[in-house]
């Protein structure tokens, strides 16, 4: 009797949930800022019964953690949070043991990095108000605050439009109340936004917004002091040549118009044949460089045509298609795909090249533009010593290569045209939201242009 009694209640509890998580493991990138050691594991209830989280056990008072609930319902998701807060400098890793109610074990996650900062960092946990005896917090429904103020006077300015950015895309617009501030509430990650006020040059601005950084300050400067503007922005520019070289406030006029209908005709402009090589390296996940490309992507997307196709090849420890070609007219296929990508691992820019021009001979398009675009914030050729011959040999092919640079160094910047020259196409910068709504389109309309560039 006790016997067959187990074995019901094991089948009751193998059927009353099955879990599936996002991840259980998770390597930081070596920082020095603590703020960033935050990661979000997702555990999705695909049973037929509401499931419960029991308890975590963490004895380490160096890891912290919240959940969004206990209990998640069928196809509902529970979002388990994790923050490091370092109690020394140096390597990492933690293993807490995560219980579930239908199951006999516990989930073990992992984390593990690299800490290079001081020890008087903030604890970046203590600013969420629900964090105490119940532990929860909802990720989705995190305020933070941006604030608009004279870049001069450092005055607020009221009634000033902030356009919100996230992963590639446009979501939202909001003006400053009458303090120069805005208070909503988004997810947590990282923001674009871009801000404007009759009189000011228009100001942009990316952020990582979490509980340590919630406060977004962007500086508008009035137009009658564009010199001393320009001046100022010279005099930074050259001071970070040498070292990582990034544009946190870019001041402009406006934003261009989107392209019109027609402006692309095959009247105009050949067919295209485009193969993108994206840098899906860990170190395009920093400093908006991932969203900077997808919102350049979704931009071009949008003007494609039937007769366009185009390829996604991602190199980081190795090379794959992401998307095989696909023509201009399936948007939602290509926007999906350009939505999922993800940047971690090491540069394989070789093994990315080499299969970019496969996959760009394999569509060939005859009296077609033919190109492989390499996409990138830095230098692509780790482990690759090849990459150069395998471009001379595909010289004569009819495919050109260009270079796309996202955010990078003055030496990155300089073989990024060698490499492009030598391939017969152009370097290609994307600093800013800007660049990224334009610059891609530009060259691929001076690349298919009848009868030679614009």
């Amino acid at each position: 009797m006790r016997f067959i009694l187990l074995i019901s209640l094991l089948v009751s509890f193998s059927g009353f949930s099955q879990l599936e998580f996002s991840a259980t493991k998770h390597v930081f990138e070596t920082t020095d800022d603590a703020s960033t050691l935050v990661v979000d594991f997702k555990i999705t209830n695909k049973g037929n019964r509401p499931e419960y989280l029991l308890k975590v056990g963490n004895s380490s008072r160096c890891l912290k953690y919240l959940f969004s609930s206990k209990r998640f319902d069928v196809d509902s998701t529970l979002v388990l949070r994790f923050a490091v807060n370092p109690c020394e400098p140096g390597k990492f890793t933690f293993k807490p043991k995560v219980y579930f109610a239908s199951m006999m074990e516990p989930v073990t996650f992992t984390i593990t990095g690299n800490y290079k900062g001081d020890m008087g960092v903030v604890d970046i946990m203590k600013a969420c108000p629900n964090f105490g005896s119940r532990n929860a917090f909802d990720p989705n429904n995190f305020q933070f605050t941006v604030k608009v103020i004279d870049g001069k006077t450092k005055e607020e300015i009221p009634g000033s439009k902030v356009d919100y950015y996230a992963n590639g895309r446009y979501f939202n617009s909001h003006k400053t109340n009458g303090k120069g501030l805005i208070e909503k509430k988004y997810g947590i990650g990282y923001y674009y936004f871009i801000a404007s006020k009759e009189g000011y040059f228009t100001s942009e601005k990316g952020q990582m917004v979490n509980y340590a950084k919630n406060l977004v300050i962007i500086e508008l400067f009035k137009k009658e002091e564009e010199k001393e503007i320009i001046e100022e922005e010279i005099v930074i520019i050259e001071q970070k040549d040498s070292s990582d070289f990034e544009i946190q406030e870019v001041h402009i006029d406006s934003l261009p118009p989107p392209i019109e209908e027609g402006e692309f005709s095959l009247r105009q402009y050949k067919p295209n044949n485009i193969v993108f090589v994206i840098d899906n390296s860990a170190s395009m996940a920093s400093r908006g460089k991932l969203d900077l490309l997808k919102f350049s992507l979704h931009e071009l997307t949008e003007i494609l045509r039937p007769e366009d196709k185009i390829t996604l090849v991602s190199y980081a420890n190795s090379a794959s298609v992401i998307l095989n070609t696909t023509t201009g007219d399936q948007k939602s296929r290509i926007s999906f795909m350009i939505d999922s990508m993800i940047a971690k691992g090491f540069t394989a820019g070789g093994a990315g090249i080499k299969l970019g021009f496969e996959q760009a001979k394999e569509a060939f398009i005859p009296d077609g533009n033919n190109q492989v675009i390499v996409v990138t914030d830095g230098s692509f050729n780790r482990d690759s010593k090849d990459y150069m011959k395998y471009i001379k040999r595909s010289k004569n092919s009819g495919i050109s290569i260009s270079v796309v640079g996202i955010k990078n160094t003055e030496r990155a910047r300089e073989e990024m045209k060698d490499v492009a020259k030598f391939g017969n196409g152009r370097y290609v910068p994307i600093n800013d939201m800007v660049q990224a709504k334009t610059n891609l389109i530009k060259e691929i309309k001076k690349a298919s242009k009848i009868g030679g560039e614009e």
